[in-house]
């Protein structure tokens, strides 16, 4: 698997942890996160974990500005990031 879509598939599977199941981040990195990643991937991992999860239930939710995934791709139009109210 190439190294960038094995990035992405253990930050959904951290995150999908964190969610259902009754475990800390630390136990979950410890058993996710191993040896293959460079120190470089184990800090973007844990920054995007850290900003998702510390933006759900927020006011500014990182994951509600993202499109569906339904969606159209092919829209011309810029994304928009929503302003705090």
């Amino acid at each position: 698997m190439q190294k960038g879509l094995e990035t992405r598939l253990i930050i959904h599977d951290i995150l999908k942890i964190l969610k259902n199941h009754k475990s800390t981040l630390d136990q979950i990195l410890i058993n996710k996160v191993d040896n293959n990643f460079s120190s470089s991937d184990r800090n973007m991992i844990m920054s995007v974990v850290l900003t998702i999860t510390a933006s759900v239930g927020s006011d500014k939710n990182v994951l509600e500005s993202l499109p569906s995934v339904n969606s159209s791709i092919e829209n011309d139009s810029e994304p928009v990031i929503p302003e705090n109210n």
